[in-house]
C-alpha cells in the first residue's frame, strides 16, 4: 500500500504546484484526478488569514472552475473579493452561491460592505 500511495499528499504551496501535482498523479494512475474541493478551498482561506489575497482569489478561481455547481466553491470566492474590497465580485459571487442550491452549502447573508 505505501508503495501505491507514495507521493499522494501534495508538497507545494501555490496552485500552480497543487495542479503539477495532480496532473503527475493523472498521468501516474492513467485516470484524471482533480485537486479536491476541500484543498483548494483550505488553500484559499490559509492565503486570505496571511493576508496574500490575490493567491488566495486564485486559489478560489481555480475551484469554482473545476467545481462550478459547488455553492462553497462561489462563497469562497466571494470572501476573498470582499477582503479585497472588491465588493461587486463579492455580491455577484455570493449571489451565485445561493442560485446554486446546494444542500451542503451553509448559506450566509449577502451583508457585503455592511457591518
Amino acid at each position: 500500500m505505501r508503495k501505491i500511495f507514495a507521493g499522494w499528499q501534495p508538497k507545494g504551496g501555490t496552485v500552480g504546484e497543487l495542479q503539477s501535482h495532480y496532473k503527475k498523479l493523472s498521468d501516474r494512475f492513467g485516470y484524471r484526478i482533480p485537486i479536491p474541493e476541500t484543498t483548494l478551498n483550505q488553500m484559499g482561506y490559509q492565503l486570505l488569514k496571511a493576508n496574500r489575497i490575490a493567491e488566495a482569489i486564485e486559489a478560489f478561481k481555480t475551484n469554482v472552475e473545476s467545481y462550478p455547481y459547488a455553492a462553497n466553491c462561489y462563497d469562497s470566492l466571494a470572501a476573498g473579493y470582499e477582503k479585497n474590497g472588491d465588493l461587486k465580485l463579492a455580491k455577484e459571487n455570493y449571489e451565485k452561491a445561493l442560485q446554486t442550491g446546494r444542500s451542503s452549502w451553509r448559506g450566509r447573508s449577502c451583508q457585503v460592505g455592511k457591518g
